[in-house]
């Protein structure tokens, strides 16, 4: 955009879904629509977005009697709307840096400063359970202590950091889905 004289435009991706294809006899894959890893890649793309300054990302046939919608025709809500409503509650104002996540995990950051606290949302793709160290550097006055976190295996983990130290966890999985509901709080 810079090279063409556009780079003071902001930058939005209009229409997004996991595929464009949403014929019923075609979903039969893992990551088809309605199922917990196109959650989560609904996850990694609102993650990339915040972290990249995206003016919109909108995404389409959030509502539809076949697969692509977030919700299904009868108005039950699929993975990718509990994931939406995931980052909708628990992810901040400013886009933090983040360094140091396993290769499976991609860890999206954020700050409230009204609030005093940093908000993070974890996507473990790997089968197993992860375990990451949080540290928050450079955004509060005073320094916040480490705090050790598990995401587990499949799944997407908001975490939301008080600087006085508190943690406290919501999490969205395979037992959320068996169970055809929202993110559950739980502890580190």
């Amino acid at each position: 955009m810079k090279a063409h004289g556009a780079g003071d435009k902001p930058l939005a991706i209009t229409e997004a879904n996991i595929t464009y294809d949403g014929d019923p006899s075609n979903v039969a894959l893992s990551g088809s629509p309605g199922t917990l890893p196109s959650g989560m890649w609904i996850a990694d793309q609102l993650g990339i977005a915040m972290e990249e300054g995206l003016w919109s990302l909108a995404f389409w046939s959030l509502s539809e009697g076949w697969t692509l919608g977030f919700i299904d025709g009868v108005g039950a809500p699929r993975p990718a709307y509990y994931v939406m409503q995931l980052f909708g509650q628990h992810f901040g104002t400013q886009a933090a840096t983040v360094s140091g996540a396993p290769s499976d995990v991609s860890v999206y950051a954020s700050r409230r400063p009204d609030v005093a606290k940093t908000f993070v949302i974890a996507v473990n793709r790997a089968s197993a359970d992860r375990a990451l160290t949080l540290d928050v550097v450079g955004g509060p006055a005073q320094a916040v202590p480490s705090a050790a976190v598990t995401v587990p295996a499949m799944s997407v983990l908001a975490i939301e950091r008080g600087d006085d130290g508190t943690t406290h966890t919501w999490r969205y999985g395979a037992v959320e889905v068996a169970a055809g509901k929202g993110a559950t709080p739980s502890t580190p």
